[in-house]
This record gives structure tokens, sequence and C-alpha cells, in this order.
């Protein structure tokens, strides 16, 4: 019986790897920022996964050791290996994501093959100026050398002492014991592949689903099924008929502004314009500061949905209607778009939505997996050429989804308060405001704001809500925490006087889905959903400036159009690739939405949602709500709108996958 040398092995490459984990998870990357917020419960996790990996690894060795005709000190040297292949590319690949903020993924190598690009350089360049110290990414490849060396080194030192064990059991139970040792080092692995266990999926994390954050915990081995599923359920991509579809995506968003001066300047960069006319430049760039509410959708709110149940927002209700004794007291107006939409969820996909005023990927995460493109637009990046400070204040876990790496690509100054407090969060800012005006320059601050966040608690200064409270309920009562801490914040800066040259963007992220479809069988109760509960979005602009339109506005809105709209407040029109609109400008605009293959696509007149497997809905876009579908009275359109979202898609994806804006 020699079960006893494959376990271990594998028990001292665990203890190995849990060593290095500990030089990770409680680590900064290169930029200064933390590699995973909660490091206690994601290095946990991460010991988790490591456990499955490496009792998957072991079982041919221990089934190996129950053949006595093999010699003990062969299995022995091959677990080795092995196991330290294994220790030496998993850290690679954990290092990695401190650089980039992924795995090593096939879209990450499509890419790369595409475009030819030389990703080296941007590595040694990456590793020789990581903010943890030059080069210490090095540093860890020592312990599984040490490892290795020693128990090649006393191999046969080890084979003795455990050989001097003496385990007295009848051949029966040896077998029984290699065969149960055999199930669970594979039963492990499966439970992942088959995503059997979880906790609950209200709360949107499990531990062996694969789902983003737990990506960033997990081994590559389990990250690959991840990607490889992801490729499967993408298929061949068909880009035969690229070109054609560049001239109509060229024509639509044509179709959508109201200034001929932009033109597109070939199909190498579909989406890539240039300004032929002249740009309207601003006597006083102004100061812009865009704020994301957490969750926050048109379906919860009287001002957009008349339907809903109660005022929750009686602040942001003062603003909309003009009744807002600061706003009026300052000059400012309102302006409100009433027919809003995210392009992607959950928080990441949207966040990049708005920063580069492009929808996402229609299958693949644009935040890890095309991290390493290198001409994604910025509208930061653009705001800082022309002379713009830029921040960026997060209140929560800045390092799930890469979002940190993003945000440290494109701000001046990124500042992680991790906080579940909006109160906090809103109190930063209005100084962060406060002190920038003392400047000549202009300045551009994001907030993005967590409270009303699942599970829809408030903060601990606020009386707790019922734990048996519904989780919609209490998402309600955390919308009305935040409107009273809005009113605060304008409170603070009117009585600073900084409210007379700044425009405020105020907006929701997503939305959640609180099962009001009941639609279960394509959506899980969270945010992979495409109803209105999901996508439609309040947006309000607040501004002192004459040139930027009053009241309701009824063009169709989304956060792609944020970029370019901002572009145009500053008077800025520099080359881009954004697939949105300026909203000071916009036509006959449209909103795609694309989540794992499935897509939303909404016009002047309709909003379809396309899902994988079932029939297509169409609602009229003054069904903002979405109550009744009327798709099988519109065949004809429901085929158009699906031939112009998937020529957007096919262009898109194109443009990712290529790294070609």
């Amino acid at each position: 019986m020699h079960l006893l040398y494959p376990l271990l092995i594998t028990v001292s490459a665990f203890l190995v790897e849990s060593i290095m984990q500990l030089f990770i998870y409680f680590a900064i990357n290169p930029y200064g920022s933390p590699y995973i917020s909660n490091a206690g419960s994601s290095y946990i996790q991460a010991l988790f996964y490591s456990a499955i990996v490496l009792f998957f690894l072991s079982w041919p060795f221990i089934g190996l050791s129950c053949f006595k005709k093999l010699k003990d000190s062969r299995i022995y040297v091959a677990q080795m290996i092995v196991f330290f292949l294994y220790l030496f590319i998993n850290h690679a690949d954990r290092e990695l994501i401190r650089f980039m903020g992924n795995h090593y993924s096939l879209t990450m190598m499509t890419t790369y093959t595409v475009t030819g690009a030389d990703s080296s350089t941007f590595i040694v360049d990456t590793i020789g100026h990581d903010q943890r110290g030059a080069y210490s990414a090095f540093i860890l490849i020592l312990f599984p050398i040490a490892w290795l060396t020693l128990g090649l080194t006393f191999r046969r030192r080890i084979l003795n002492k455990i050989a001097a064990i003496k385990i007295e059991w009848s051949p029966r139970k040896q077998k029984i014991a290699c065969a149960l040792m055999a199930g669970i080092s594979i039963l492990f692995p499966l439970l992942s592949c088959l995503d059997f266990v979880k906790t609950d999926r209200t709360y949107g994390t499990h531990y062996l689903g694969l789902s983003r954050p737990q990506l960033k915990v997990s081994p590559l081995p389990i990250a690959l099924l991840s990607d490889i599923r992801s490729f499967l359920k993408a298929g061949s991509r068909d880009y035969s008929q690229i070109d054609a579809q560049i001239d109509r995506v060229q024509t639509l968003w044509k179709q959508g502004s109201s200034d001929p001066n932009w033109v597109f300047t070939s199909h190498d960069r579909p989406l890539l314009k240039t300004y032929k006319g002249e740009c309207v430049k601003r006597e006083k760039q102004p100061n812009i500061v865009l704020i994301l509410v957490e969750s926050l959708h048109s379906t919860f709110l009287q001002d957009f949905n008349p339907k809903a149940e109660t005022q929750i927002m009686p602040w942001l209700h003062s603003v909309v209607t003009g009744e807002n004794a600061v706003m009026n007291a300052n000059g400012l107006h309102s302006t409100v778009y009433d027919r809003y939409f995210t392009n992607g969820q959950p928080t990441i996909d949207a966040l990049l939505a708005i920063h580069t005023g492009l929808p996402p990927h229609s299958y693949h995460n644009v935040s890890g997996q095309f991290l390493h493109n290198r001409s994604t637009p910025s509208m930061i990046t653009a705001l800082r050429a022309h002379n713009y400070y830029t921040g960026y204040i997060d209140s929560i876990s800045g390092s799930f989804d890469s979002k940190e790496i993003w945000m440290n690509r494109w701000y001046d100054h990124y500042v992680d308060l991790f906080t579940w407090e909006d109160r906090i969060s809103l109190t930063r800012l209005s100084d962060q405001i406060i002190e920038h005006r003392k400047d000549d320059r202009p300045f551009m601050l994001t907030l993005e704001m967590v409270s009303n966040h699942v599970p829809f608690n408030l903060p601990e200064t606020e009386p707790a809500l019922p734990e048996d409270m519904p989780l919609a309920d209490r998402s309600r009562k955390v919308i009305t925490y935040d409107d009273r801490e809005f009113a605060a914040f304008f409170d603070r800066l009117d009585k600073a006087g900084a409210l007379s040259d700044t425009i405020f963007l105020i907006t929701g992220d997503h939305g959640y889905d609180f099962g009001e479809y009941q639609n279960p069988e394509h959506s899980e109760t969270g945010y992979n959903a495409l109803r209105a509960n999901i996508i439609w979005l309040p947006m309000v602009i607040i501004s002192p400036y004459d040139w930027i339109p009053r009241g309701r506005q009824s063009v169709i809105a989304s956060h792609a159009d944020i970029a370019p709209t901002l572009m145009e407040m500053a008077g800025i029109c520099d080359d881009n690739s954004y697939a949105g609109h300026s909203l000071l400008s916009a036509a006959q605009n449209t909103a795609l939405n694309c989540i794992s293959g499935n897509f939303a696509y909404i016009d002047d007149r309709y909003q379809s949602i396309f899902i994988e497997d079932e029939a297509p809905q169409l609602y009229s876009t003054s069904d903002m709500a979405q109550e009744k579908d009327v798709h099988r009275d519109h065949s004809d359109i429901i085929e158009a709108m699906r031939k112009d979202a998937s020529d957007w898609r096919n262009v898109l994806d194109y443009t990712y996958e290529g790294d070609r804006f």
C-alpha cells in the first residue's frame, strides 16, 4: 500500500501554493491598487480551488501507486515534476492577472494572432515598473524550485521514511482505499464542471460556478474551462460579409447623427471617425461630474414609470420638475432622458460602455478578455489630452473584473474607498469638487456609488431593515437613502458656491431583476436579463449652461452616448471610435445591449429582445415598462431590427477581436 506517496506530494504542493498565494492576494498590482478586494475571503476561495485542481492532478498517481509492479521512485519523480509545472504555470498566470487583470485566454491569444502585436514589450515594461518592486514577479518562482529540488534531492530518504510506516490492511481494504481516493480526486473537478455546489443565486455568488469574481481566484485550469465554454458558445464567427456589414453600420451611425461633419476613414478601423468641420470650442471648458447609482432603474421611479408604486426619490423628483430650490437659486436647469438604456450588465460592462462609447462584445467579457487591446478608446484619455484633470472615486470592489486596472490606465487619480456607505462617497466627491474648483484647470470626476447593491442593506448609520423584507422593498429603501444624500450633497456644494460652472450627470449602471416578469427560463434573478427592469435607466443632467437642452427628451439614449456627449460638452472633436452619439446632436438614435449571446435593440419606435432558442419579443417604445409583447403582429419589424442589431454586433465583435479601434 503506497497511497502515502502521492498524498504527501499533494499536501506539500498545496502548502507551497498556499504560501505563494499569500504573497499574491495580499499584494498590490503594478499600478499600486490591491490585487483583489477583501483579500481574506478571496484567499480562502483560492485555496478551495487549488485543492480541487491538485486532487484532480493526483488522481493518476494515486491509481498508479496501487500497482505493486511499478517502482515507487518513478511515480514519485513523475508526480513531483507534474506538480512543479502546475505550480510554475499557475504562478505565472497569477502574475499575469496582476499585470493585465485576466488569465491567459484563448481570446487574448486570438487577438495577438490577428493583430500581430507583440505582448512581450508591454509585459516586460510592466514587470520592470511593478510598484510591488521591480521584477518582483520572478521571486516567488523560487518556492516551487526549492520544493522540487528538496523533494528530488532527498527522495530516497523520504521514500524510506514512508515505507517504514506500516499499514496493516487486507488486500480487499487496500483496493477499496484506492477506489475511494481515485473517486474523491475525480469527484471535485466534476462538481466544478457541473456547477453543482453553489450558494444562494439571489446574491450572485457561487464557489464552483465560474462567475466573474470567482474567475479571478480560480487556478488557470478552471479558468480555461470558462474560457473554452465561452468560445464554444460563441461558435465560429462568420466575418465573410464584414465589409458589407461595416458599410451598413457606418450608414446607420450617420442616420443617428445630425452633425454631417463626422466622416468614417476606412474599413480597417470600422468605427474610426474624423471631424471635417470647424469644431465649436467652449469659451471656458465646463467641469463635469458623472455619478453612477448602483442598480438604479426607471421602473422603480414615478418620474419615469407612472405605474411605480411610490415616490421613492423626492429630491430627484424636484430636479426633474424644476422645483428644486437649490437648483433655482443657482440658475441650474435639468435635462431628463425618458428613454435611456444601459448597454451591458453587470457594473463593469456598463462602466466600459460609458468610458469607451461602445456596447460590449456579444459573448466575451471585455474587461478581462480584451484588457490587452491597446487602442480601445476612452473619453478620459481624450479629456486629459485637452487639459482636464480626471479622478475616479470607487466605493467598493475595484479589483474585481479588472476595474482598477482600466481606471488606473485612464484617470489621473483612482481611489477605492471600500465603503458601503454612499454618504462617505458623496462627501469625498463634494470635497474633490470644492478643492479642484480652486484651480484654473477643468476637471472630470466620476463617482461609482454602491449602497444599493444586492443584498440591499442600509449603512450601519441608518436603522436596520427587517431581515425578512423582500429584496425589491429593501432596494427602494436604499434608493430613498441615496436620494436624501443627494440633497445633502448639493446643499454642501451650494454653501461652498461650487455649482456655477459644473455639469452633473446622474444615472444608474444597470437595473436589477427582482422577478417582475416571472421569466426564469432565460434569466436568473439578478443581472442576466434584458427586460426593462434591467436595461431601462434614468438619466438626468443638471447644468448651468443654456447650450444644453432643457426638460424632457424623447431621443433614444444609452451609456454608449455619454463619451461623445462629454466630448461635445468640452468642445473636443478628436478622431474617435465611439459607437454612440452626442445627445446634444443625436437624431434617430438606437441602443444595443449584449450579454452572453443574447441582445436587445431599441430604436425610436420599438424595443426588441432576442434570446437564443426562444421567440423574439417586441414592445413599443411608448410601452417602456414592456407590458405588451407585439412581435406576432410585426414579423417584418422584428426581422429588420434583428438585421440591424446583428450587423452592429458583428462589426463590434470584429473590432474588439482585432483591436481595430
